[in-house]
């Protein structure tokens, strides 16, 4: 049965070691411990399928072995023979993403490896991106001054998810000291560590100012605490979503961080920024990730909805 213990050989990965590397990387990227749970669940069962396909043990197959035509044949498996559901072969074509991401930034796979898979709708991709409505927007706001748990404290948080279109791990990890306000900047730490400084609106600036003069005794770096002056983790952000859900105005509305941070990406792309601009802004490695919102923003402004061709990753010139 595949194990995630380490292989001896450390000099070429083999499917056991690139899992758990993986997984190591998972970690550092502060990914929650359900989606890593649930990843790590999806590379063991691709390493079984991958022991099926070449008779070995995962610790004998080299990394190398990963491949289109293997990611693409163990999802239609898990599709056709499997009884999959859509939204499981979904989670699971993410995974695979961020796995041969991953194995290529590390060096083990000379290429990016694009998958699609055929879903029961007829679809190969994932549903286009969506941010909120105005309207939503400034409900979901007005909801958060007046009965969230902590309205300073949750006013912030929301802001830099509406407006700087910051992630729930870098949210988590931002600390008192990364915030200037005198030049309205923070200083954001992202995938690897890489930091990067982020332009604040004026309506984030003083929202900052607010929550940090009334946090301004407490001896915890931390920037955001929770009810016992212990840092917020995931859960706090989903208590405050789950009290948003029950406003009327939203009782319809998807809530999410997904599609707050969403809602402001959609708008620096509606404005005219250029891929390598929002790409350095998100502290996003290849402008081409964000390709799929550059593609919903074009079919948007002809009032039809975007094919799922259109929506597609765009892989690099050099990818066979």
């Amino acid at each position: 049965m595949f194990s995630l213990e380490r292989s001896p050989d450390r000099g070429v990965w083999s499917m056991q070691t690139a899992a758990h590397e993986f997984q190591a990387h998972m970690v550092r990227e502060t990914l929650s411990p359900n989606t890593i749970q649930h990843y790590m669940h999806d590379i063991r069962l691709y390493c079984r399928f991958m022991e099926n396909l070449h008779g070995e043990k995962a610790n004998k197959i080299p990394a190398t072995a990963v491949t289109r035509e293997s990611l693409t044949a163990f999802l239609d498996e898990q599709r056709t023979k499997r009884n999959n559901k859509d939204s499981s072969v979904r989670r699971r074509l993410s995974c695979l993403r961020k796995f041969v991401d991953f194995l290529h930034d590390s060096g083990v796979v000379p290429h990016r490896i694009e998958i699609e898979v055929a879903l029961s709708d007829g679809r190969t991709q994932p549903d286009p991106p969506h941010g909120l409505t105005p309207v939503e927007e400034a409900a979901l706001l007005d909801a958060v001054r007046t009965i969230a748990p902590d309205p300073e404290r949750d006013y912030c948080l929301f802001l830099l998810f509406l407006r700087c279109g910051l992630n729930l791990g870098e949210v988590l990890r931002l600390r008192v000291e990364d915030v200037d306000l005198a030049t309205s900047t923070l200083r954001v730490t992202g995938k690897n560590d890489v930091q990067r400084p982020v332009p604040l609106a004026l309506e984030v600036n003083r929202a900052l100012a607010a929550y940090l003069k009334k946090r301004e005794n407490n001896s915890s770096r931390a920037l955001f605490l929770n009810r016992w002056q212990e840092p917020i983790t995931k859960g706090a952000v989903d208590n405050v979503l789950r009290k948003m859900r029950s406003v009327p105005a939203l009782r319809k509305t998807v809530l999410n961080v997904t599609r707050l941070r969403n809602t402001a990406i959609l708008d620096k792309v509606s404005l005219g920024w250029s891929p390598e601009t929002l790409a350095s802004y998100l502290g996003a490695e290849d402008p081409r990730t964000l390709e799929r919102y550059y593609a919903h923003a074009r079919w948007s402004k002809q009032g039809s909805t975007p094919p799922y061709a259109a929506l597609r990753r765009t892989a690099p010139p050099s990818t066979p």
